[in-house]
């Protein structure tokens, strides 16, 4: 599957798709389904109307989703 993507962005795009890759691997393993949807990530998007907050919630739906929802309490900020 990685190798009929055409990478447009050559090495340091598929470097950092690793990477995405193993930072959300759910328990440490890549499938083709988690290759696919990354690859689809990094394609452009259609409109480029998308503001700010929708391109957010929209990784943090994927991240909550490729994690299963595991979400940590955070840490009280140790400024406050």
């Amino acid at each position: 599957m990685l190798e009929n993507y055409s990478w447009p962005g050559n090495v340091r795009q598929l470097q950092h798709m690793l990477e995405r890759l193993t930072i959300l691997a759910p328990q440490g393993r890549i499938d083709d389904a988690a290759v696919r949807e990354a690859i689809e990530l990094t394609e452009p998007r259609d409109s480029a109307s998308d503001s700010l907050a929708d391109t957010e919630a929209d990784q943090i739906r994927r991240v909550l989703s490729a994690t299963g929802r595991q979400q940590e309490p955070s840490r009280q900020n140790p400024w406050n």
